[in-house]
Order: C-alpha cells, then structure tokens, then sequence
C-alpha cells in the first residue's frame, strides 16, 4: 500500500508519518494529531496518517478529513483537527516508498 493509492482522482492530501505520540482518535471518529510543522492555510482537505510505534516494523494507516488547523504552544507547530477518522488498513511498507518521498515526518501529495 502507498498514501498515493487511498486518493480519489484530483484530490489532494498532508501525510503524516507519527509514533503515536499526542495523537487523539475518539470513538465518534473525531480527534486530532501531535504539533506539525505545516503552513495552516496548505493544509488540505484529506489527511492520511502513517502511524508506527517505535520499535515496530508495521504501520496502521488512517484517513481523515481536516476540520481544522490551530497553532500549539510550540512556535511554528500546529495542531491539525480532524474527522472521519478511518482505519484503512496496516502495512510494512516503510515511511520513505509508502509517502514516495524523503525522510521528512510531512508529505504533500496529489
């Protein structure tokens, strides 16, 4: 599985590569992420979040749609709210082949 295959055509969307850490999914679907370095007003509609514990070699990943970016306490960092927060799967694919980029934990992709 790659980010690129969970979009519908034209859509664009944030990947994001976390541990776990700060992440908040609740029960109805709703939640948000941990402090990101992105430009709140590029941040698009469609999230997909790579989350992989440290220490392990698989990943769950999630759909969700952005309702929201709000600066953290951390300058230059913001928190990113989301709904319909879906769990699409899990994969041991790593970071780099499954964002198609580079190291960096924040991949835009279309």
């Amino acid at each position: 599985m790659k980010a690129a295959q969970l979009l519908q055509e034209g859509e664009n969307a944030l990947v994001l590569f976390t541990g776990g850490t700060d992440l908040d999914i609740e029960p109805d679907g709703t939640g948000l992420t941990g402090r990101w370095k992105v430009d709140p007003d590029r941040v698009p509609d469609r999230i997909i979040l790579y989350v992989r514990p440290e220490g392990s070699n698989t990943a769950d990943i999630f759909t969700a749609i952005n309702t929201g970016v709000a600066p953290s306490e951390i300058e230059g960092r913001s928190w990113i709210f989301l709904s319909n927060i879906t769990n699409v799967g899990s994969t041991d694919v790593d970071w780099v082949e499954f964002a198609q980029g580079g190291q960096n934990p924040v991949r835009y992709i279309s």
